[in-house]
């Protein structure tokens, strides 16, 4: 099982290959998505979240502008499959697309959402979300469509659950 506290598997701000990124949130405690009353919530040992934000020029910008990293350590395997598919349907909502997540595994799930910003430019929401033992991670990515994409992100994720890997005990 993943020990320790949920922030030591955070995404670091220098795991991230893109310059230019700050902090703006966090890490900070959080609950899984959805109601706070879920049976679910009992099974929640500790969670964690953190935003980074690269300012850069919209219109034109390659690469994510916004990384938002959520860890949430469960009691139980069990409990973290119950998580998942909890995390997975606050995530997957109308007009998202369901995408392969490839190496991360059979308990993953990606989603890819699109929509115009105020000034007309397509902006883009990556959405990966997947489980590692007992412990369940969703990874928000956006940035300018076209300009990020799901190959950018899953090495992310992949970073997170080698970090996972190695808070874990038998």
């Amino acid at each position: 099982m993943v020990q320790g506290p949920a922030a030591a598997n955070l995404l670091a701000l220098s795991q991230i290959p893109v310059p230019g990124f700050t902090t703006i949130q966090g890490p900070s405690p959080t609950d899984l998505p959805g109601s706070r009353t879920s049976p679910i919530n009992r099974e929640l040992a500790s969670g964690a979240s953190v935003t980074y934000f690269r300012s850069a020029g919209f219109t034109f910008s390659n690469g994510y502008l916004e990384l938002v990293d959520s860890v949430w350590l469960l009691r139980s395997a069990g409990a973290a499959a119950t998580a998942f598919q909890s995390v997975v349907s606050q995530a997957d909502v109308k007009n998202t697309t369901t995408l392969s997540t490839g190496p991360l595994g059979s308990l993953s799930w990606a989603g890819v959402r699109t929509a115009p910003t105020s000034a007309g430019i397509p902006a883009v929401q990556f959405t990966v979300v997947w489980e590692t033992d007992n412990c369940v991670n969703q990874l928000v990515a956006r940035g300018r469509d076209g300009g990020v994409t799901l190959a950018m992100v899953l090495p992310l994720a992949k970073a997170i659950s080698a970090k996972e890997v190695k808070h874990t005990k038998t």
